[in-house]
């Protein structure tokens, strides 16, 4: 075996090790997306989140990081999609976010018969 032989498989590791970590973020990120919308009493739409955004961005842990942005959809009283986000610097949670829903409108009182 050459160097060239055991430098191709490191290469290969690392790039599925990447790619492991990436999927696993992913499933993190849908965790979390649903666990937000069950707390805020709304409803998570297509059971998905969907990477909106992937950089690199200074980190306060390490030299650099990659901050991956993945967005949702969710409903409050059925009748309109609102946004959401998740957001991961490297793999821990950087942020959740809930764009401003409308709740349910009580009902109005009835007049007291006296």
């Amino acid at each position: 075996m050459q160097l060239t032989d055991v430098m191709s498989w490191v290469a290969m590791a690392t790039f599925i090790g990447i790619i492991w970590q990436h999927l696993n973020i992913g499933s993190r990120a849908y965790i979390v997306a649903r666990q937000a919308t069950e707390r805020a009493g709304v409803v998570l739409l297509d059971q998905s989140v969907i990477l909106q955004r992937l950089r690199v961005v200074r980190s306060s842990q390490s030299l650099f990081a990659v901050e991956r942005s993945y967005r949702f959809e969710f409903s409050s009283v059925g009748d309109r999609r609102y946004k959401g986000r998740v957001t991961f610097r490297g793999s821990r949670l950087a942020g959740t976010e809930l764009e401003p829903y409308k709740t349910q409108e009580p009902e109005p009182l009835a007049p007291l018969n006296s």
